[in-house]
């Protein structure tokens, strides 16, 4: 039987190529909120997901970054992003004129301009993380929100794609459009 040893993603994700390590404890908390590109996604990573066991090394980078945002961690959940990666979303964008996001900044602007367009109520609960065996990651979720009268609860798909164990791109998919449409609709 052959022996399976799990990987660790930290040693081979370029973060020790981003900064050196006698600056990684003296930053800021506001710079390190800076540097993670979903510090305003509002994600729920439910208890059991949060110590699953990746061995793909793809999955476990997403994991890392996803559990490590949850906590507040940003300094070392913005580690696993690119500098210039993008969100996209595959369907009607709810903020016209922001998607595609690139870029750090971008991508935090386009979850503050869900949360502003709900008021705070829009929600994307991890239901699993799967892995594809190469720098492709999905991440089925619940999204929920609140606008008015109206309501979304509907499943999502969050695919992530990894260059250098870094995640570069990540596509939204609704997965009921005709409600995506009928929510966020003026």
């Amino acid at each position: 039987m052959p022996h399976i040893t799990e990987f660790s993603a930290e040693r081979r994700s370029g973060n020790e190529r981003r900064r050196p390590d006698d600056e990684s404890d003296a930053r800021s908390p506001d710079t390190a909120l800076a540097e993670d590109p979903i510090a305003a996604w509002p994600l729920v990573v439910p208890a059991a997901l949060r110590e699953l066991r990746c061995l793909d090394p793809w999955c476990q980078v997403v994991h890392r970054s996803l559990v490590d945002a949850f906590d507040g961690d940003h300094a070392s959940a913005g580690r696993a992003w690119d500098d210039e990666v993008s969100w996209q979303l595959s369907g009607p964008d709810p903020t016209p004129g922001v998607l595609p996001a690139v870029g750090g900044p971008a991508v935090r602007a386009y979850h503050a301009k869900l949360e502003a367009r709900t008021a705070g109520t829009f929600r994307q609960e991890l239901i699993l993380l799967e892995a594809g065996r190469g720098p492709i990651v999905e991440a089925h979720a619940r999204t929920t929100a609140r606008r008015g009268e109206r309501l979304l609860d509907i499943p999502t798909l969050l695919v992530f794609e990894l260059a250098s164990l870094r995640i570069r791109r990540v596509t939204e998919i609704p997965g009921d459009v005709a409600a995506w449409e009928a929510f966020w609709g003026d």
